[in-house]
């Protein structure tokens, strides 16, 4: 025997095992879902959308290619073509992931805070900003304009022991004799 001969019997079995392999794992041979019925692929969609991926930041699994978004999105499918209702599919991904899973938080428990925090401390903010304006304007109108205390007041009076003090710190000799003593 020719020894080329040889050689390309041994290449022949190992290229048709590669095309073979490539062929049995190619997209063409992924099995081909059947499309569902335009009521409950109304409800998948929603579904997707609802759902959040857990191994993708940010993204829901109609939005991801993971693995485990393509997972999803078959037992999404599985369970409403069952006879599921969306809210049992829900409740089941989220018993098997956890509450992590849900694009919105839910409006029960704990997670009520979620929603009610924002609107309750805007409203308390608008309050207090409200009381603060009220107190300064109450402030202004009893001390005179600006808030000035008036000359010979008896503020002045407490003050001026110490106002001496800061004007004899200072080099002015001092402000003169004390209305009060």
């Amino acid at each position: 025997m020719h020894p080329q001969r040889i050689q390309s019997r041994w290449w022949l079995p190992g290229i048709v095992a590669v095309a073979l392999v490539a062929l049995l794992t190619s997209p063409a041979h992924a099995q081909v879902q059947e499309p569902l019925p335009p009521e409950l692929e109304v409800q998948a969609q929603a579904l997707y959308e609802s759902v959040m991926c857990p191994q993708c930041a940010g993204q829901t699994i109609s939005q991801s290619n993971s693995q485990i978004a393509k997972a999803m999105r078959a037992a999404v499918r599985d369970g409403l073509l069952a006879g599921e209702s969306p809210k049992q599919v829900l409740d089941s991904l989220v018993a098997s992931f956890g509450e992590g899973v849900l694009a919105s938080p839910p409006t029960s428990g704990l997670s009520l805070l979620v929603w009610l925090g924002p609107p309750l401390a805007l409203v308390l903010g608008g309050a207090a900003v409200v009381l603060a304006i009220r107190g300064l304007r109450r402030g202004a109108g009893q001390d005179g304009v600006g808030g000035a205390v008036p000359a010979g007041s008896k503020a002045t009076g407490d003050l001026a022991p110490y106002l001496d003090m800061v004007d004899q710190e200072i080099g002015g000799g001092g402000r003169g004799p004390s209305p009060g003593g």
